[in-house]
């Protein structure tokens, strides 16, 4: 049996996208440790891919926080999510754009230390209320004692991936620009990489079967192929079936008992 759901999906669609993008940005650092140049174009479709998985990886997360394949098979307000998500991914990309283009590189701040950088983190701490709000109303209809462990850990982890970028904001101003950048960036990735270890762990097949609501399609063709190549199989049935061929002969051609003596 094989098991088949778009959060499987979606979450390993948001893991090839940070694969993709990691591998261009080391392209180009590499490629820049050898003649200080790089590969800008693909540094930049790098930093775009990894917006698009992060983005895609918190519609993971509001998706499960309103039950989605837990509690239920469809959900509510399924259009202001999806208008969210697409806005939330539309303002990053921008705010990139904007940092890329009109931020002076000898300047000494960071994105974060800008207005279109507060006004990610707020859109972030924003989704990151409504993301506990819908968890703890899934929360208060779900009785089973599985799932409820399941939302637990899920909000933990959810938790700190969305706290992280706020704290580190604050905590880059007081820290030299000389190592601003490395902190943010080095952060941002244990915190993604933490994030999708956890979310690896509580997808995994063996455990996800216990609480989610899968889609189970049959494939029968793996167990035909292992039944056509036992020929010890259609030996044992052969045998059977003439087995019971020659007791059912045996008994239509026995002389039929004694009424008398049954009678007796």
């Amino acid at each position: 049996m094989r098991q088949h759901h778009p959060v499987t999906r979606l979450f390993t669609a948001s893991l090839i996208l940070e694969f993709l993008a990691l591998c261009l940005i080391l392209l180009h650092v590499f490629k820049f440790s050898l003649d200080g140049t790089g590969f800008h174009q693909l540094a930049v479709a790098g930093d775009i891919l990894d917006i698009l998985s992060r983005t895609t990886f918190m519609l993971l997360l509001l998706l499960l926080a309103k039950g989605w394949a837990v509690t239920r098979l469809e959900f509510t307000w399924k259009p202001l999510v999806f208008a969210i998500w697409f806005l939330y991914g539309v303002v990053h990309i921008l705010l990139y754009i904007w940092n890329m283009t009109e931020v002076d590189i000898i300047e000494d701040i960071d994105e974060y230390q800008t207005w279109p950088g507060w006004l990610i983190i707020c859109f972030r701490t924003m989704i990151m209320v409504w993301f506990l709000f819908e968890l703890r109303n899934t929360m208060m209809y779900e009785h089973n004692t599985q799932k409820l462990n399941f939302f637990l850990h899920f909000g933990a982890s959810a938790l700190v991936w969305f706290i992280y970028l706020p704290i580190i904001a604050l905590i880059a101003l007081q820290v030299s620009a000389l190592w601003r950048f490395k902190l943010l960036l080095g952060i941002t990735y244990s915190a993604d990489c933490l994030a999708y270890c956890v979310m690896t762990h509580l997808l995994w097949p063996t455990r996800s079967e216990q609480y989610f609501l899968l889609a189970e399609d049959a494939d029968l063709s793996d167990e035909l192929d292992e039944f056509n190549e036992a020929p010890h199989v259609i030996n044992n049935y052969i045998a059977l079936n003439n087995h019971h061929r020659l007791h059912h002969h045996h008994n239509a051609h026995s002389e039929p008992p004694d009424l008398t003596k049954v009678i007796t």
